[in-house]
C-alpha cells in the first residue's frame, strides 16, 4: 500500500481508523478529562496525544522499524515502560481526590506526549503504516501519512471526549464522579496489562 496512488488513501485511512478509534488508553484519558471539565479540559490531552503520535510516526519512518527488528528486547522495554506509566496513571485516578487528580491529567500533557513514544498500540500502528510503504520513503510520504493520521485521530479523540460529556450527565455529584474516576483508572490498568500481552 502506497498512498502515492489515490486508491490507496481509503486503505490507509481504514488502518488508521481501526487503530485510533477503537478503545485504548488515549481514548480513556480524553474521555475522563472531558467528563471532569468539558471539552476545553480535554483539549490539552488531545493536543499532546496528536503531537506525540506524530513524533512516533516520524521515529518509525526514520528507522524505528529497523531498530526494533534488530533489537526485539528494545521493543519489549518500550512496551513495559509505556504500560508502567499507564498503571501509575490508573492508580492515581483510582486513589486520588479531584484536587490531586487534575494536575496528573490536565497538566500532564508532557507525560501524555512522552507516553505516545512508549505506546505499544501506537508503535504497532505506525510500523504497519510505514512497512506498507515499499515504493518510496520520503519526507513527502511522511507528511501525507502524518496529516491523514492526525485528522482521523483528532476526530476520534473528539468523539471520545463527547462520550465523556455524555457520561458526566449521569454522574453529576462528586461521589458519582469519584466512582467514574475509579472506573477510568481500572480501565487504564486493564488496558496496560492487555498491552503487555502483545507479542
Amino acid at each position: 500500500m502506497s498512498i502515492e496512488n489515490a486508491s490507496d488513501w481509503p486503505a490507509a485511512a481504514l488502518v488508521i481508523a481501526a487503530g485510533t478509534l477503537t478503545p485504548g488508553p488515549n481514548n480513556f484519558i480524553v474521555m475522563r478529562s472531558a467528563a471532569r471539565g468539558g471539552l476545553r479540559a480535554a483539549l490539552p490531552a488531545i493536543a499532546a496525544i496528536l503531537l506525540g503520535s506524530t513524533a512516533l510516526l516520524a521515529l518509525a519512518s526514520g528507522g524505528g522499524a529497523a531498530v526494533f527488528a534488530a533489537w526485539p528486547m528494545l521493543r519489549r522495554a518500550v512496551c513495559i515502560v509505556g504500560c508502567l506509566y499507564l498503571c501509575w496513571l490508573g492508580i492515581a485516578l483510582m486513589r486520588s481526590t479531584r484536587a490531586a487528580i487534575e494536575p496528573t491529567v490536565q497538566r500532564g500533557a508532557f507525560g501524555l506526549f512522552a507516553f505516545q513514544l512508549c505506546n505499544p498500540k501506537g508503535w504497532a500502528l505506525a510500523l504497519t503504516l510505514i512497512a506498507a510503504q515499499t515504493t518510496r520513503q520520503t519526507i513527502d510520504l511522511f507528511a501525507q501519512l502524518a496529516a491523514l493520521y492526525a485528522g482521523i485521530a483528532a476526530l476520534g479523540l473528539v468523539l471520545w471526549a463527547a462520550l465523556g460529556l455524555v457520561l458526566a450527565q449521569f454522574a453529576p455529584r462528586p461521589v458519582q464522579r469519584r466512582w467514574l474516576d475509579r472506573v477510568f483508572g481500572a480501565s487504564l490498568i486493564a488496558g496496560a496489562l492487555l498491552l503487555l500481552l502483545l507479542p
